[in-house]
């Protein structure tokens, strides 16, 4: 009985100390878990870090996807991590190593991971067992389960046929002209009316010559010599007196001469 008791006891004592270490262990977590996107569509997973209650200085990340279904594009950390140098992209891994001076004793945001989505399908992004979480003295803390990101993606979705334009109708021809309704003058119309308008037409000119004719006279007789209508009477009346007094005046010589005789 003794000896199942102390058999029990070491057990549980070797259990303890087997999880005494998790307990402290510092973990690498993904968010968001899940994802739903389409084939072709970019997009990103944060990565953050936490050293539980043993001060960190320095993460190495080994981020592993299947590579037929997604691609990493790049990384981006967060501000106060230093890098010696880029991330590495390989075909299904990404590796990125980066530290802080001093430490970290609480979680902390590490960088975004950019994907896109090469074909439908269920990608699992997940942190390989060679990432490393150091402590001060350089050892790995890193322990137990991490984080995942579960990405669902879709085809893509072919874009609709766009709709047929609708034709214009055609223009419709003009009727032809024949000969039944094609309209013929006779000869002697265009002539005739020739002529009905240069008749008609002619009169105006030699109506307009009289008329201006007898103004041009109106105007010569009223301005001859320079004398006005008035002159021109008194003038006429003048010679009228000395024609009459010089008749009166022969008639009489002759009665004088008929009356000594």
């Amino acid at each position: 009985m003794t000896t199942v008791k102390t058999m029990f006891a070491g057990g549980a004592m070797l259990i303890a100390l087997a999880l005494a270490p998790l307990a402290h262990a510092s973990t690498i977590s993904y968010a968001p878990a899940t994802i739903s996107v389409t084939e072709g569509q970019a997009f990103s997973v944060n990565v953050s870090v936490d050293p539980v209650a043993e001060k960190a200085y320095g993460v190495q990340l080994e981020a592993i996807f299947p590579a037929d279904l997604v691609e990493a594009t790049g990384m981006t950390l967060e501000s106060g991590w230093i890098s010696p140098a880029s991330p590495s992209i390989a075909a299904g891994k990404l590796t990125q190593m980066a530290g802080i001076g001093g430490g970290f004793t609480a979680k902390k945001a590490f960088g975004t991971i950019a994907f896109r989505a090469k074909k439908s399908g269920t990608a699992t992004i997940a942190v390989a067992g060679s990432s490393i979480v150091s402590n001060a003295q350089g050892a790995n803390t890193l322990a137990g389960l991490q984080g995942i990101s579960a990405v669902t993606i879709a085809a893509a979705t072919a874009p609709a046929p766009e709709p047929a334009p609708t034709p214009k109708p055609a223009p419709q021809a003009a009727p032809a002209q024949t000969a039944e309704n094609t309209v013929t003058e006779p000869e002697g119309t265009a002539s005739d009316s020739a002529s009905e308008g240069a008749a008609n037409q002619a009169p105006a000119a030699s109506e307009t010559v009289p008329e201006e004719n007898a103004q041009l006279a109106a105007v010569a007789l009223a301005d001859v010599g320079g004398f006005s209508t008035t002159s021109m009477i008194l003038i006429g009346l003048a010679l009228l007196a000395i024609v009459g007094g010089g008749a009166w005046w022969y008639s009489r010589q002759r009665s004088s001469t008929d009356s000594s005789l």
